[in-house]
């Protein structure tokens, strides 16, 4: 009774797995991990010869019903594993060999949304950025965002590419370049330098922010500055 009950559970979460993964295929044979995409093509093969193995030496368990026999079953199991996956990383280098494994590029678009939706995660990444203001911390990186707003690596590639036109990193600079014109217009030079702005702003250098700064305005920070104060004065 104990060995039908451990046989049931197995092939049912065998077969689970089997539908998980036919499931996945019907979308992509890839999964997406970070940057990169995975070929997982091999893990079918390997649920199909565990799936096999157990309907095979299902009746002899059962018809033998001893722990020796058992226990042979259950050491064959892990040799027949353990063959299949050191087949795997010795003929094709690695489990998951280099040519199955891709990097995403943003031109690419491999998992393409639907217009709904993409409109949905820019608003979602929006909403985002303008209430918990990330691009504030030096360490702000895209795949930090995709953690906090649910929305995939890819995915946001693919939004700002679409609806901006831009990369993460100058969607993330170009708020920290307006936090940083609403500073230098509240503080006097002789209290808080641009440094200093910068480095409040998200921006991990003078040289970066300048950089950013100028490719978003067309000034300098404290050309920025200058304009604005001489602006001031006038009016």
């Amino acid at each position: 009774m104990l060995n039908l009950l451990v046989y049931f559970q197995m092939i049912i979460y065998l077969i689970i797995c089997n539908k998980t993964i036919k499931e996945q295929f019907k979308k992509s044979s890839r999964i997406n991990i970070n940057k990169f995409q995975i070929d997982v093509s091999w893990l079918r093969i390997y649920v199909y010869l565990n799936l096999t193995f157990m309907l095979l030496t299902a009746p002899l368990s059962f018809y033998l019903g001893n722990e020796n026999t058992n226990l042979i079953i259950a050491q064959m199991a892990m040799v027949v594993q353990f063959i299949y996956l050191f087949v795997k990383s010795t003929w094709q280098t690695g489990l998951l060999p280099a040519e199955s494994i891709y990097e995403i590029k943003n031109s690419e678009g491999i998992l393409k949304l639907a217009d709904n939706l993409v409109d949905e995660y820019f608003k979602m990444l929006k909403d985002y950025m303008e209430s918990n203001k990330p691009y504030l911390h030096e360490s702000c990186n895209i795949q930090a965002v995709s953690e906090q707003t649910g929305i995939s690596v890819h995915h946001l590639s693919n939004i700002l590419n679409q609806r901006v036109g831009t990369n993460f990193s100058d969607f993330i600079n170009e708020y920290r370049v307006i936090e940083a014109k609403k500073l230098l217009s509240i503080h006097s030079p002789k209290i808080t330098t641009l440094e200093a702005i910068g480095y409040e702003c998200g921006f991990g250098s003078k040289s970066s922010f300048n950089k950013s700064f100028k490719k978003h305005t067309n000034f300098t920070p404290s050309e920025y500055r200058i304009a604005y104060q001489n602006k001031k004065a006038k009016s």
